[in-house]
């Protein structure tokens, strides 16, 4: 019997709605004990919530609530130091950091401040609405082309050149964006296409060779590049394919995919974007720090790789 109350007992914080029958519980005689086994709570837990958040001797649920919060609100702030470090995770947030990347960019800085401090503080003043929430997406089955294409096979890779590409698309039109990045410094280019026709596609990919070095190219079964051989010939490049419905086998444009979305959510008319957006979400690609990188943003890896 006493295994199963342990198993039971919850240990998460007191929400509200336990206040407000703590409050009602104790105004009508309940002893903390028959309280903590009505809550399935521990008889500490109780007992330190009636003596902590009384009010001149009152427990009121409401006033204890606030009493939490400003607990939590301060809990953070010895760790940072002063509103210096507070001021500037928060300004990171609003750029779309992770608390991963904030704590990089401050241990490069000499200001070692864990990732897990700065989830806290998050959580501690309401800022979770910063905090990015992958959605589980659907994603279209492509097409698959019998044209003897060649399948990719992930290999490690020591230099830059080997691109994943993909393409974000509208419904409204069909203006697109053709995302490109290098598998190896991360260095990501978006760039924005009147359609997905062949001599788009060709006049695109002149266009990306002179921005980015191009050794290989990993994409999916778009029917847009259909015309792959005659890229190959072309531009001197090999062109792999993920296997059909594999779309995990480029991964890393895949996520980037997701991080774009943030600034040009699905449905949007693509035609609005404007070039100030796009430079928008290159910065934000390119010079953030990333973790896989030991927190150097992916220009300063290219940087340091075209030494």
């Amino acid at each position: 019997m006493g295994n199963q109350t342990i198993k039971n007992r919850c240990f998460s914080h007191l929400s509200y709605e336990e206040r407000v029958s703590i409050e009602l519980m104790k105004n009508q005689g309940y002893s903390i004990r028959k309280i903590a086994k009505a809550l399935s709570r521990s008889i500490s837990s109780i007992s330190d919530e009636l003596n902590q958040k009384q009010v001149k001797g009152i427990y009121l649920a409401k006033k204890a609530h606030l009493k939490t919060y400003q607990r939590r609100y301060w809990s953070k702030y010895q760790c940072f130091k002063g509103l210096e470090y507070q001021s500037l995770i928060q300004d990171k947030l609003t750029l779309r950091w992770s608390p991963e990347r904030i704590s990089g960019y401050l241990k490069r800085q000499g200001n070692p401040i864990s990732a897990k401090a700065i989830y806290k503080f998050c959580h501690s003043r309401y800022l979770e609405r910063y905090l990015w929430k992958p959605k589980k997406t659907k994603h279209k089955k492509a097409a698959y082309l019998r044209d003897y294409r060649k399948f990719a096979i992930r290999e490690p890779i020591f230099e830059t050149g080997h691109l994943e590409v993909d393409f974000v698309v509208s419904s409204a039109n069909t203006q697109c964006l053709l995302v490109a990045v290098d598998r190896y410094s991360r260095l990501t280019v978006v760039l924005k296409l009147e359609n997905r026709n062949k001599e788009t596609i060709i006049q695109t990919f002149e266009l990306l060779k002179q921005r980015i070095r191009i050794t290989d190219v990993i994409t999916d079964n778009d029917i847009a590049f259909s015309c792959w051989g005659e890229l190959e010939k072309k531009f001197g490049l090999e062109i792999f394919f993920t296997q059909p419905y594999r779309s995990w086998e480029k991964p890393l444009v895949e996520q980037t995919n997701k991080l774009i979305r943030q600034f040009i959510p699905k449905k949007t008319n693509l035609r609005l974007v404007s070039q100030r957006k796009l430079q928008q979400v290159h910065q934000f690609l390119n010079q953030t720090p990333r973790q896989c990188l030991n927190y150097l943003t992916a220009y300063e890896k290219h940087f340091i790789l075209s030494k």
